[in-house]
């Protein structure tokens, strides 16, 4: 769990946050899907890049024009030196009172030099974000191909290779009952849960109707039961606070349960992974996020290393499981 600092007293007596702990897990697993999300996504990458390379590209022109137009003026400042130096001395003037004469030129030289310097230093920087541009390209294209096979691990060591920070936007949501047996079956599958259609029930209805021994005229469908055993799955609402329409909670448990134990709820399930269907809840909801990194791209294009500090920033923002 990750704990507030806030939480710990400074002094006896002093007054401690009372915001709830967040659940590593948790945590970690969303970072790390919402970064794998920014690189496998070549359309975001080509957003960057091309946003990189607009604001490159419109800047170089301009500085090139006042580093040429900086150099001429400090080309016609040293011949205006020069000129009076040489007017000065012919007139017999001793050296302090040349230096006197020439101070204010070489003052105006000064600045004009100090001025060409910060222009070729941002020019450099429009040749950094050129590169860092070309290289998200070059990301996105690998992206296309290459991030698709990565496997769980090599994700992860990429994601250890990001200056990552995470701010909490927002209050740590209270634990629902997500946790119980049933939502806890489909996230540990990794499956989302499905959308009871009428195509999806096609799929499904002779798994459970096949093994009915008995027929009762009162019996609550099958179908209903599933889209109640669906809807709790989905919102992990407790077997008693599910509406009235599905019937009796005891009812509801005692089918599920029976389906489970012989089998029938895990190859319904089975037969509808390529259906629509929802995120089952986290265990442990999280608060709206802000994930902040910096994305260098030759760590995963294995292109020549570039002078430092041309990592590209990348903001993600997230809303959270809640």
């Amino acid at each position: 769990m990750y704990r507030c600092s806030g939480k710990i007293e400074t002094h006896a007596g002093a007054k401690v946050c009372t915001c709830a702990q967040v659940d590593a897990d948790a945590l970690e697993t969303k970072v790390w899907s919402e970064v794998c999300g920014l690189l496998q996504d070549p359309a975001r990458l080509t957003a960057m890049a091309m946003d990189w390379l607009d604001m490159a590209t419109g800047q170089q022109a301009n500085h090139a024009e006042r580093i040429k137009d900086l150099a001429q003026k400090i080309e016609a400042q040293d011949k205006a030196i020069a000129t009076l130096m040489v007017v000065a001395a012919q007139s017999g003037q001793s050296p302090e009172a040349i230096g006197l004469a020439t101070k204010t030129l070489q003052n105006e030289r000064t600045e004009l030099v100090k001025l060409r310097e910060e222009a070729l230093v941002w020019q450099r920087e429009g040749d950094l974000a050129q590169r860092r541009a070309h290289d998200l390209q070059a990301l996105a294209d690998v992206a296309r191909t290459r991030m698709k096979d990565m496997t769980l691990q090599e994700k992860a060591e990429i994601c250890d290779l990001l200056d990552l920070k995470v701010t909490l936007n927002g209050p740590v949501p209270k634990k629902v009952r997500a946790d119980d047996t049933l939502t806890a079956w489909f996230r540990e599958r990794g499956r989302g849960v499905p959308v009871l259609t009428d195509i999806a029930w096609d799929r499904v209805k002779g798994i459970f109707e096949g093994a009915d021994r008995r027929q009762r005229k009162d019996r609550l469908p099958h179908r209903k039961v599933l889209e109640a055993v669906l809807l709790k799955a989905r919102t992990g609402k407790p077997w008693k606070e599910l509406p009235e329409e599905y019937g009796k909670t005891a009812g509801l448990m005692t089918r599920y349960q029976r389906w489970v134990a012989g089998g029938l709820f895990g190859q319904a399930m089975d037969k509808l992974t390529e259906c629509e269907s929802t995120p089952p809840l986290d265990a442990y909801p999280l608060p709206p996020l802000l994930v902040e990194g910096k994305i260098d791209p030759r760590l995963l294009i294995r292109v020549p290393a570039a002078p430092e500090g041309t990592g590209t920033s990348a903001r993600v923002r997230s809303h959270g499981n809640s």
